[in-house]
C-alpha cells in the first residue's frame, strides 16, 4: 500500500469515527452505522479499514446472536423463578408431614404397648389361677378341705378420746397493754 493511501483511510476512518460520536450524541444510531448522514457519502454501511481492525472497533457492535442468548438466559431465569416460587410452601408442608409422621409413629408404638398389655390380660383372665382368685376373693367360695376363718371384733370396745383443754386468754388490763406497748419487756 501506498503512503498516500493509508493516509486517506486514516482521514475516512477519522471521519467515521466523528460521524458516529455526532449519531451517538443526537440519538439516531442504529445497530449497523453508515458512512454519513448527508447523501453526500451515502448511506452504505460502514466497512472496517485498517484502524478500527487495530483498534478492535469491529468488536464494540453486539451480534445478534447475543440478542438471542440474552433471551435465552431470561427465559431460564424466568422458568426458574417459577420453579422456586412454590419452595417455601413445598418446604413448609414437607415439615409439617414430616411432624406428623413422628406423632403417628410414637402413637403406633403406644398402641402397641397398649395392645401388649391388653393381650397379657386377656390371657391372664383365661387361666385357672385368675379363676380361682376370683371366686375366693369376689365371691367368697372355698374348695373342699378349706377352713373358713372369720375374725369377730372384742365385746363392745368403746374407744377412749381424750379430749385437750381450749386454751383461755388472759384478762388483762388497758394499762398493762399500753405499758407493754410504750416500755416493752
Amino acid at each position: 500500500m501506498t503512503k498516500s493511501f493509508i493516509l486517506l483511510e486514516l482521514l475516512l476512518t477519522r471521519a467515521e469515527v466523528a460521524e458516529l460520536a455526532d449519531a451517538l450524541r443526537s440519538g439516531r444510531s442504529e445497530l449497523n452505522a453508515h458512512v454519513g448522514s448527508n447523501p453526500t457519502f451515502g448511506i452504505k454501511p460502514a466497512v472496517a479499514g485498517f484502524f478500527m481492525k487495530k483498534m478492535g472497533y469491529d468488536t464494540v457492535m453486539p451480534k445478534r446472536t447475543l440478542f438471542k442468548k440474552q433471551w435465552v438466559l431470561v427465559l431460564v431465569f424466568f422458568i426458574l423463578f417459577i420453579t422456586m416460587l412454590g419452595l417455601n410452601t413445598r418446604i413448609s408442608e414437607f415439615f409439617r408431614l414430616t411432624g406428623q409422621r413422628d406423632e403417628m409413629t410414637q402413637r403406633i408404638e403406644l398402641l402397641k404397648g397398649t395392645q401388649t398389655a391388653l393381650e397379657t390380660q386377656i390371657a391372664y383372665a383365661a387361666s385357672d389361677k385368675a379363676v380361682e382368685e376370683w371366686a375366693r376373693t369376689y365371691e367368697k367360695m372355698n374348695q373342699p378341705g378349706d377352713q373358713i376363718i372369720i375374725p369377730l371384733p372384742e365385746k363392745e370396745m368403746t374407744p377412749v378420746i381424750s379430749y385437750l383443754p381450749s386454751p383461755q386468754p388472759e384478762a388483762t388490763e388497758n394499762w398493762q397493754i399500753w405499758m407493754e406497748l410504750l416500755f416493752g419487756d
